[in-house]
C-alpha cells in the first residue's frame, strides 16, 4: 500500500450528552407535532364543534388583538421566532460534537513539567499499520472519552479477501499493543468495529 496519509473511515463518536439532548429534543418535538397534528384532525371533523369545522386558523378575536396591538406583538412574535432559530442553530450544532480527545496530556509528575500528546499523529500511525495487514481496505482510529479516561476506538472496513478473525487477532495483539506502548498507557481500554463488506447483488442473484 501507498506510504500517504491513510484512507480514513469515518471516526465520529457521539457523546452521551449529545445523544441525551437528541432524545429530549426530539420528544419534545415529536409531542408538539401529535398534540398539533391531533388538534387540527378534531377540528376538522367538527369533534370541538362544528360551528368551529372548517374555520380560519385565526380567529378573528386574535387577528384583531394583532392588529390593535402591532407596536409590540409582531416585534415579540419576531424575537420569539429568532429564539427557536438560535435553538435550532444549537441543536445543529450538537449533532457535530463529538467526545474526541485531539491531545491527551501524559503528565505523571506535576513537577517535571506536562507532556502532552497530539492523538492524531498516534492514531494515524495505528491507522497506517493496520491498513497493512491483509484483509484491510481502510482504517480509522481516535481516542474518545474524559482525558483523564481515554478509550481507543478503531474502526476498519474490511476489503473480503482476508480472514476476520485474523484481522481481529493482529489488530488486538500487534496494532492496540503498539499505540498503548507509544502513549505508555498499557492498560488503555480500546473498542473495534469492523465493517463488512457490501455484497454485490449481481454476485448472489
Amino acid at each position: 500500500m501507498a506510504d500517504n496519509a491513510p484512507a480514513t473511515l469515518a471516526a465520529s463518536s457521539r457523546s452521551p450528552r449529545t445523544r441525551r439532548t437528541n432524545r429530549v429534543t426530539l420528544f419534545f418535538i415529536g409531542l408538539l407535532v401529535a398534540l398539533i397534528g391531533a388538534g387540527g384532525l378534531l377540528l376538522g371533523l367538527g369533534v370541538l364543534g362544528t360551528d368551529r369545522k372548517g374555520q380560519n386558523l385565526l380567529s378573528p378575536q386574535t387577528r384583531d388583538f394583532a392588529a390593535s396591538n402591532a407596536g409590540w406583538f409582531w416585534p415579540v412574535l419576531g424575537v420569539v421566532g429568532l429564539l427557536i432559530a438560535l435553538l435550532g442553530l444549537r441543536w445543529l450544532i450538537i449533532q457535530l460534537r463529538s467526545n474526541r480527545l485531539r491531545s491527551l496530556d501524559l503528565v505523571r509528575d506535576r513537577q517535571t513539567g506536562n507532556t502532552t500528546v497530539d492523538t492524531g499523529a498516534v492514531c494515524d500511525a495505528l491507522a497506517v499499520e493496520i491498513q497493512d495487514y491483509d484483509g484491510v481496505d481502510a482504517a480509522g482510529a481516535q481516542l474518545i472519552g474524559k482525558p483523564g479516561e481515554p478509550t481507543l476506538l478503531v474502526r476498519v472496513r474490511l476489503d473480503g479477501r482476508g480472514d476476520l478473525s485474523d484481522v481481529r487477532r493482529k489488530i488486538e495483539t500487534d496494532g492496540i499493543p503498539h499505540l498503548r506502548q507509544a502513549l505508555d498507557l498499557p492498560a488503555l481500554p480500546a473498542r473495534v468495529e469492523l465493517a463488512l463488506p457490501a455484497v454485490d447483488a449481481r454476485a448472489v442473484a
